[in-house]
């Protein structure tokens, strides 16, 4: 019965783990700052941006 139990309590621990070492993470609490005037800044952004799925809200773009 004990040994059942930890057969099961192990298999839910490799299927939680599972979940939390291949979910992708968010980056909706991101905020991505560009260098409007540097062009790797852009190309930069916009690579990080698509990869990422970053929201449009949160690219800030600036001139420096």
């Amino acid at each position: 019965m004990f040994n059942k139990f930890i057969n099961y309590l192990l298999f839910i621990l490799i299927l939680a783990a599972g979940n939390f070492l291949f979910s992708m993470p968010s980056y909706d609490d991101v905020l991505l700052v560009v260098k409007s005037a540097n062009t790797l800044s852009s190309d930069t952004a916009n690579y990080f941006k698509a990869a990422r799925l970053i929201p449009d809200a949160n690219v800030c773009t600036i001139t420096v």
